[in-house]
Parts: structure tokens; sequence; C-alpha cells
């Protein structure tokens, strides 16, 4: 199983708004992804500066809806 960050729509009865989430794949589907979304984080800031540019990716990837999941 794999994973990366993607950005997620979320809507409800009063508007839209977007989150990154952590999604995870197996053989290539989208399978589950995070309950909440993510923020950036590291134990260095080297390590934080390398967890946003993983996340800068997720803009790359087509948005993904979060009440399809």
């Amino acid at each position: 199983m794999s994973w990366n960050y993607r950005v997620m729509k979320h809507t409800d009865g009063m508007g839209e708004w977007y989150f990154l989430h952590e999604v995870y794949y197996d053989k290539g589907k989208v399978v589950n992804c995070t309950e909440n979304p993510i923020a950036p984080f590291g134990e260095t800031p080297k390590e934080l500066q390398q967890n946003l540019e993983l996340m800068k990716k997720a803009f790359d990837k087509p948005t993904l809806s979060y009440e399809e999941m």
C-alpha cells in the first residue's frame, strides 16, 4: 500500500472548502484517506521543509471529493 497527500474538497449545505489529506492506495486505486485534514510537521526545520515539499505535489493531481470517500 502506498500513500501521498491530496487536495480534497469538502461540501455541505452551506458551501465548499478544501483541505490536504493523506490518501492511501492499493494497486494504484484510492482506498482510504485520513478522517481529519493534516498539517505540515517535522522534528527539525529541514524535515518540516521536506514535508511541505511533499504537500505541494498534491496540487499537481486532481482534487478528490471527501464525501465520496
